[in-house]
């Protein structure tokens, strides 16, 4: 995940990156749940990935409502 979330910070690689993450958290989304914030920051960097990445905050969120309060 840490390797991953280093594509995140390049407009080119960020929404390729997210949707990998939506896949992982359709399935598996506590692996995510670390990487909240670095997913939030990508979003307000890139605009453009805001929908993937709220659609990934929101699959992570299902699992751990108390982290959505930090958001």
């Amino acid at each position: 995940m840490p390797q991953l979330c280093e594509y995140l910070c390049t407009s080119q690689t960020v929404i390729p990156t997210l949707q990998v993450f939506l896949n992982l958290a359709k399935n598996q989304p506590q692996l995510l749940s670390d990487y909240v914030m670095k997913i939030k920051k990508a979003a307000e960097c890139n605009p453009n990935a805001l929908c993937i990445a709220a659609q990934v905050l929101s699959a992570v969120g299902k699992i751990n409502k108390v982290l959505l309060l930090f958001i």
